[in-house]
C-alpha cells in the first residue's frame, strides 16, 4: 500500500463515525486501488483496510464516536 493511498484512506476515515463504518461504501478514488472493505474493531480500536492484494491495520483514536486520528500499526502486501 503506497503512501498516497494511505493518505487518501486517512482523509476518508478521519471524521467518520465508528458506528456503521464496516458498511461504508468505498469511494471511487479508493475503489481504483482495489479497497474492498473497512472493518472497525471496537475492542482494540483498529481499522482494517482490506483489498485482494494487501491488508493494512490502522490504530484509530476515537473521540465521541468519531475517528479523530489514524496511525499505521501493520501492513502486509
Amino acid at each position: 500500500m503506497d503512501d498516497k493511498l494511505k493518505e487518501k484512506v486517512k482523509q476518508f476515515l478521519v471524521g467518520k463515525e465508528t458506528e456503521g463504518i464496516n458498511i461504508l461504501s468505498i469511494p471511487e478514488e479508493l475503489q481504483k486501488y482495489n479497497v474492498d472493505e473497512f472493518n472497525f474493531d471496537e475492542e482494540d480500536g483498529t481499522v482494517l483496510v482490506l483489498s485482494p492484494e494487501w491488508l493494512v491495520e490502522l490504530k484509530a483514536e476515537v473521540k465521541n464516536g468519531v475517528i479523530a486520528e489514524l496511525t499505521e500499526v501493520f501492513s502486509r502486501a
